[in-house]
């Protein structure tokens, strides 16, 4: 496995982490554990290109980008109902190098808003 990052799975709630050295940020809620489960092998296969999208991000402006979170995005919203199998690593370049910034600000804020009616939720 590429040195520069590994995935591991706690054992509470489905809970994946993206460590880079000793630096784990956690990338899949217990929603998403099956689906990471499934992408994980071609996540590290398109890895330096989500890099690439991160810091294209970036650069147009978007704030608090985490390649985790990109790469959620697209489990999400674009590869829902999609097999691994039937995802070609050229596919799934051509839909990264296709997100746009509105894209990805809109989705980072109905996972916000999900977050909090989730919490609202839990406090009554």
């Amino acid at each position: 496995m590429d040195e520069r990052f590994w995935l591991f799975y706690n054992g509470h709630f489905n809970d994946w982490y993206d460590c880079m050295g000793n630096k784990c940020i956690s990338i899949i809620s217990y929603v998403g554990g099956v689906q990471m489960i499934q992408f994980e092998s071609l996540y590290r296969e398109v890895f330096d290109v989500i890099v690439m999208k991160k810091q294209d991000l970036i650069n147009q402006g978007v704030k608090q980008v985490r390649e985790a979170d990109i790469w959620q995005y697209f489990i999400e919203k674009k590869w829902q109902y999609v097999q691994t199998e039937d995802l070609h690593v050229y596919q799934i370049v051509s839909d990264l190098f296709s997100l746009t910034p509105e894209q990805f600000i809109l989705y980072k804020k109905q996972q916000k808003d999900k977050a909090m009616t989730m919490l609202v939720a839990l406090e009554h």
